[in-house]
């Protein structure tokens, strides 16, 4: 399989609300959205994201890394995954070639990805909700959520005093009469007295896990050790080796940003690993477009065990480049039958010469 064409579009997509995450304040979500064709007019899509407190890389970037490696994909033969390449690109940038040339072959082999990668993917995946900002904002959005009959919710926790923490989600528990697994995520902003006192406050609630609650890795196994309640890997996945990771006990779950980790061959090892430590697989967005948003629930059917996944961030987005759009119902999203080319609109893309 050869291309006949690779395309490039940028896009800007204004958010519902201001989004502060990891220190930077947030308006708007900028991405480059990779499409290909082959020689039968088969279609794949990618989007390249990077998020600022996440990425090391920025949009220009992977602009500029795009306009380096179209040529040398042009030549490249597409009946050999994963993807090698022999220039070097950002995590973002090689997830997206990465999944459109999965979305590209899955096409011309009249399935979906989530199917190539594994034929026996469920046709729904699972959504957690989400509750950040203040907490009285909170409260108020668990007591609607709760109308919803979700299975899991994400909390975001250590945006303010550990005690009004430990309140929060006593009463966000009570709310929700102890009958839903509640997700905590402190963004490793607690020092390791902080995070045990937390811990230790809320065992009665219907935890699932603390998501990061300190700094260092290997302290997270000693939260675990005075509380009881798991923990799950996020971060650290990408800074520590499997080797790291193996000896920990208390590892509840590893969340994958696929964007942030690269190539899906890398991803893979993880699920693997994953596996063999009995963790479950989390798969989570950087606030993508649809196509990004797509391309993850369905590595998260394929892969994701029988959990929930953090895709609800596609409430952020005030606008969509694509159809259909990524709506989840009931926190549950429907794969997709057979593998029809995205209508995309291009209003809101912008074509880049490269």
């Amino acid at each position: 399989m050869k291309l006949k064409k690779i395309s490039f579009y940028t896009y800007n997509i204004p958010l519902t609300q201001p989004l502060n995450m990891k220190g930077y304040l947030h308006t708007e979500r900028k991405g480059l959205i990779v499409e290909l064709v082959d020689e039968m007019d088969n279609r794949g899509y990618g989007d390249a994201a990077p998020f600022a407190g996440l990425h090391q890389e920025t949009i220009s970037d992977i602009v500029k890394e795009s306009g380096e490696v179209s040529m040398h994909l042009y030549k490249m033969d597409m009946n050999n995954l994963p993807l090698k390449l022999e220039k070097i690109v950002s995590p973002s940038l090689q997830f997206a070639l990465d999944w459109a040339f999965l979305d590209l072959t899955a096409g011309s082999k009249d399935t979906i990805p989530a199917y190539f990668l594994n034929k026996e993917s469920p046709p729904q995946i699972m959504i957690n909700a989400l509750l950040a900002g203040a907490a009285d904002e909170m409260i108020e959005s668990a007591k609607s959520l709760k109308q919803q009959d979700p299975a899991f919710v994400k909390i975001k926790v250590a945006n303010q005093e550990v005690q009004q923490d430990i309140a929060l989600v006593q009463e966000i528990n009570t709310i929700f009469e102890g009958q839903v697994k509640l997700r905590l995520d402190a963004n490793r902003s607690w020092s390791l007295e902080q995070a045990i006192r937390f811990a230790t406050g809320v065992i009665d609630c219907n935890i699932e896990f603390i998501e990061e609650p300190v700094s260092d890795p290997f302290e997270q196994q000693t939260v675990y050790e005075n509380s009881g309640i798991r923990f799950a890997l996020d971060e650290s996945l990408t800074q520590c080796s499997i080797e790291d990771i193996k000896g920990m006990t208390g590892i509840s779950a590893f969340i994958i940003k696929p964007s942030v980790f690269g190539s899906i061959s890398f991803i893979k090892s993880w699920i693997d690993f994953a596996n063999v430590m009995n963790a479950n697989v989390i798969f989570s967005s950087v606030f993508e477009s649809s196509i990004g948003l797509w391309s993850i629930a369905q590595m998260a059917a394929a892969y994701g065990n029988n959990t929930a996944h953090g895709l609800n961030t596609y409430r952020w987005l005030k606008q969509d480049i694509i159809t259909p759009s990524f709506t989840p119902i009931n926190f549950q999203i429907s794969l997709p039958q057979e593998n029809i080319p995205f209508i995309l609109n291009k209003e809101l893309l912008k074509p880049l010469m490269v």
